[in-house]
């Protein structure tokens, strides 16, 4: 079945591989067989004429071992390509034998190892920029085997270069030994003009020999350069088709991931403790994540909490001091009723001592009145001033956390009073935080006579939700 498989990927390989050679070297087979046949004998008679031959055949060589080494590439590309193609068609355990019985070693090997034979330990995303990563330094390694050809294909023309420079020293040289000779036979007496052009004639041949060899190595270096970056370029393509070939395959591997995990699972992880410690990790982090967020969200819940306790604290400080006053306003009253009687009695001896006395006490009494009303007034005002304050609160709505590492604990919202109506015998019902302060402030009446109507009562903070307190009757500050 294998075999079958990769007899079909061979016959259309054969195909791409008369293409990919086609394209790349006809440049050069053209060069090499219009050389031979139509310009065989200038091409012999340009090198037969320089005085540097050399150089000639030393660019012939470069300009060998440029095809020697860009074909060497190009048939790694080609395998490179193949193997995609074979490895595409072929199921995961004939993947891995194919793998195994290869001759040559693929640039590729260390990705199709992790990618043919997944390792799920670290988790799907790692094994991909595994392969990610190991598919770059392919990727380097498989072009990096045009970098010489491109560095000898460059070199011709530097060699041309060096051809014509010596070629331009020589013909220097001769024209120097041509005007000197002329010299001497000039100052020899001799006049007779055909020996001297024909003497002239004679030894310009060598010059001419020298600006020969500098154009003709830098026609040839100039040329096989040309020739070999049109095949290099052909080359190229074709090693950039071979790494698309591959990529195709990983993205095909790619998407079997998720099948052989789900596989995995079938089976059950105990099968499997690779993919268990995968998940595992996975969940870890994602939980780290999650109680990192909980734990900034249980810190403004505390910060929250911590105010509203705070201010419940001051409307009971509040409510206790209110009462204080409420009691200090009944004392007063009954001081001021003595002050009263003491007045008419001093009224009756008609003395004027007495009257002043009178005029004074009642002056100073109402002072004392007066300061006591106003306390009681703005503690009344900073009392209602708290009360919105805990109201706004409340009505938010807000949760109460008791902050745990990596859980919310059981929530709940910060309770509102409910407003209480004094029933028809008389009583109330005991409801959360309340204490008698609160009752006696609530139903306008002092705490002494809360007191004295409920004289079981013998701690008035400490009363039990729902139960009955009986309320005296109304009584305002001077009745």
């Amino acid at each position: 079945m294998a075999s079958d498989k990769l007899n079909t990927v061979g016959q259309e390989y054969l195909v791409n591989r008369a293409l990919h050679w086609g394209r790349a070297y006809w440049p050069l087979v053209l060069m090499f067989v219009s050389g031979a046949t139509i310009y065989r004998t200038a091409v012999i008679d340009t090198i037969m004429s320089t005085q540097h031959p050399a150089l000639v055949y030393t660019i012939f060589a470069v300009l060998g071992v440029t095809v020697a080494l860009s074909a060497r590439a190009l048939l790694g590309f080609e395998r490179e390509e193949r193997l995609a193609m074979q490895l595409r068609v072929l199921t995961k355990d004939e993947r891995l034998d194919y793998l195994q019985s290869l001759t040559w070693k693929s640039e590729m090997h260390a990705v199709y190892d992790r990618a043919v034979a997944p390792d799920f330990s670290q988790g799907i995303q790692v094994l991909q920029q595994d392969i990610e990563s190991e598919m770059f330094r392919a990727e380097e390694h498989l072009l990096a085997r045009l970098d010489l050809p491109n560095y000898l294909s460059n070199s011709l023309i530097g060699i041309g270069l060096v051809g014509t420079f010596i070629g331009l020293l020589s013909s220097l040289a001769d024209l120097g030994t041509l005007l000197s000779g002329l010299q001497g036979t000039s100052g020899s007496g001799a006049t007779d003009p055909i020996s001297m052009f024909s003497n002239m004639m004679q030894q310009l041949q060598k010059p001419m020999k020298g600006m020969g060899t500098s154009f003709v190595a830098s026609l040839y270096g100039l040329l096989g350069s040309l020739i070999m970056g049109l095949v290099l370029q052909s080359i190229r393509k074709t090693g950039n088709m071979a790494i698309v070939r591959v990529r195709e395959l990983l993205r095909f591997l790619e998407a079997q991931f998720g099948d052989a995990v789900a596989a995995v699972s079938d089976k059950g992880f105990l099968n499997s403790p690779a993919a268990l410690e995968a998940m595992l990790v996975t969940i870890k982090q994602e939980q780290e994540v999650l109680a990192s967020g909980l734990d900034r969200f249980s810190d403004a819940i505390r910060q929250q909490n911590n105010l509203i306790d705070s201010l419940n604290e001051l409307n009971q400080r509040i409510d206790r001091y209110s009462g204080q006053i409420h009691e200090l306003g009944d004392v007063l009253s009954r001081l001021r009723d003595v002050g009263e009687r003491y007045a008419e009695k001093a009224s009756e001896t008609s003395s004027f001592g007495n009257v002043w006395i009178r005029v004074g006490g009642i002056a100073l009494i109402g002072t004392i009145a007066g300061s006591i009303v106003t306390s009681s007034l703005a503690v009344r005002s900073s009392e209602q001033l708290t009360r919105q304050i805990a109201a706004s609160l409340r009505a938010s709505e807000q949760p109460r956390l008791s902050p745990a590492p990596y859980r919310l604990n059981e929530i709940e919202g910060a309770p509102a009073e409910p407003a209480v109506s004094r029933s028809a015998d008389s009583a109330c019902a005991v409801i959360k935080d309340d204490t008698l302060d609160r009752i006696a402030h609530r139903y306008g009446v002092t705490l002494k006579a809360l007191m004295d109507a409920n004289p079981e009562i013998s701690n008035p903070d400490m009363l039990r939700i729902g139960q009955k307190i009986r309320l005296p009757e109304k009584r305002g500050i001077g009745k």
